[in-house]
């Protein structure tokens, strides 16, 4: 994704409409009375809201925007950057694959931050540009209270959430109803948005006896990338299934079904087999 780097911030509020020519004259000149970043000052007059700043600042970097919310975070690397460098930068990792971590950043524009966190983990930073209340109010403060694990936010999901046996309309419609509103769809987007990013060819889902396996094939090799506990495996496949309007009660013959999803800007169609 091309960032709109040759313009400027007020340029790309004017040329959405979202602020009037002498509304940015305004702000301009609180900007210089307060030393205020000029999206700051724009929230503070009430003329943009947080959310428009991010997707403005978005396009502006070429750099991908996200909501933060349970399931797109990996608890067991968090830890990769202390607590008190999180709140400073006000950052918090999301997800590694292979050395590539990807960052979710209030000020994904900040060079140094970047630099310091790539100085400190050792790895590659890929950031992403979220809302600093977010980050401050949500995720930073739970994800470092304690060691949380994946489990912990999985946990109040049971398989019958999304799990039927009975067959009908009725019966599908009501499991599209339950399933949005159920945890695992945070893990499944992440799989599948994840994958995209990756330049994934193919995603495979597949169980053992003790964990159910995700593997992205990748330049024509298949690397594990993470192994939900087996219980939730069921679940995840009524899930993909449930997007590619399979028969979700079908469990004995083959289906094949396809999903059209958004991921970071970039749309794809997704052939699926069962």
């Amino acid at each position: 994704m091309k960032g709109e780097t040759s313009k400027k911030l007020g340029q790309i509020l004017l040329d959405d409409h979202l602020i009037l020519p002498e509304q940015l004259d305004a702000a301009l000149q609180k900007q210089t009375q307060t030393g205020k970043r000029l999206g700051q000052v724009l929230i503070d007059m009430d003329l943009i809201t947080y959310d428009s700043l991010v997707s403005v600042l978005s396009r502006q970097n070429g750099i991908p925007h996200i909501w933060l919310r349970k399931g797109l975070i990996d608890p067991k690397i968090v830890h990769l950057v202390p607590r008190e460098k999180a709140e400073a930068y006000q950052v918090i990792p999301m997800f590694k694959v292979h050395n590539t971590l990807t960052l979710a950043m209030a000020d994904s524009t900040d060079l140094f931050v970047v630099d310091d966190i790539e100085r400190l983990t050792g790895l590659k930073v890929q950031p992403v540009q979220c809302r600093s209340q977010d980050l401050v109010q949500t995720a930073i403060k739970e994800y470092y209270s304690e060691d949380v694990e994946m489990d912990d936010f999985l946990e109040s999901f049971q398989e019958s959430d999304v799990e039927v046996v009975e067959t009908g309309h009725e019966d599908l419609r009501m499991v599209e109803e339950m399933a949005e509103g159920a945890r695992i769809i945070n893990l499944v987007n992440l799989i599948l948005s994840n994958g995209i990013k990756e330049g994934a060819s193919d995603i495979h889902i597949e169980p053992d006896i003790a964990t159910s396996h995700v593997r992205y094939r990748i330049d024509g090799a298949l690397q594990e990338v993470m192994t939900p506990r087996r219980n939730l495996h069921p679940a995840i496949v009524s899930r993909v299934k449930v997007m590619a309007r399979m028969d979700i009660s079908e469990r004995r013959i083959p289906q094949d079904g396809r999903i059209h999803i958004n991921a970071d800007g970039r749309e794809a169609d997704v052939r699926v087999s069962s």
